[in-house]
């Protein structure tokens, strides 16, 4: 499955995405996505995008759960090709925080989607 560049939340994170050199600006883009999304699915994808720009571990880790908790509840197919990769950022997240067994589960779960 592939994005659908014409959707309003997917068309802001690609135009963070380009602009990721510099941060703040990408993290604008990011935030408009957020506050765009509609449902579910456009939620799990900007947080996703917000995550990477947090300043501490903690709000990346709390960033990061919301990107897992929105996908989880993605009602059809759309996020399942990206739940090994957002469970990936979870375990990260979670190490990063200091929360090893936390870590360890999402990457048992990241495996279990692949």
């Amino acid at each position: 499955m592939t994005l659908d560049p014409n959707n309003h939340v997917v068309a802001l994170c690609a135009a963070g995405m380009a602009i990721e050199g510099t941060p703040l600006e990408a993290l604008a883009l990011f935030d408009q996505a957020w506050a765009a999304r509609t449902d579910d699915y456009e939620a799990c994808i900007a947080a996703h995008f917000v995550a990477r720009h947090q300043v501490t571990p903690d709000e990346t880790l709390r960033w990061n759960i919301l990107a897992v908790r929105h996908a989880e509840t993605v009602v059809d197919d759309r996020a399942a090709e990206f739940m090994a990769s957002l469970y990936l950022n979870l375990g990260d997240a979670h190490a990063a925080a200091g929360n090893q067994p936390a870590a360890k589960a999402a990457i048992e779960t990241a495996r279990n989607h692949l």
